[in-house]
């Protein structure tokens, strides 16, 4: 008996198993059941999705910020002038309106 024959005889005999097997009748209050807890599932997936989404996009924010303040802080640092002062020049592009500000 070569390969293939046996192979052939395999699959034959799993196909008869699957015609012969009995066929499971489910009522409507079953389909119900399936497609209700489908949805359901779906519901909860979309709405964890949208939260790591969320929350992804308020730790980008928060490192561009931080890492701003940083960048920010040592310019300041590094100048002669206060941060108000500093912040003024830069939006302004005149650092005595600090001082009505403040």
């Amino acid at each position: 008996m070569t390969d293939k024959n046996r192979l052939a005889k395999i699959a034959d005999a799993l196909l008869e198993s699957h015609r012969a097997r009995p066929e499971i009748e489910t009522g409507s209050d079953w389909n119900m059941r399936t497609m209700a807890e489908v949805r359901r599932h779906g519901r909860l997936w979309n709405a964890e999705r949208e939260y790591v989404v969320t929350q992804r996009i308020v730790w980008r924010f928060a490192m561009a910020a931080s890492t701003f303040a940083l960048i920010f802080s040592m310019y300041a640092s590094g100048r002669d002038i206060g941060p108000a002062q500093l912040a003024a020049s830069i939006i302004f592009g005149d650092s005595s309106i600090a001082f009505i500000i403040m």
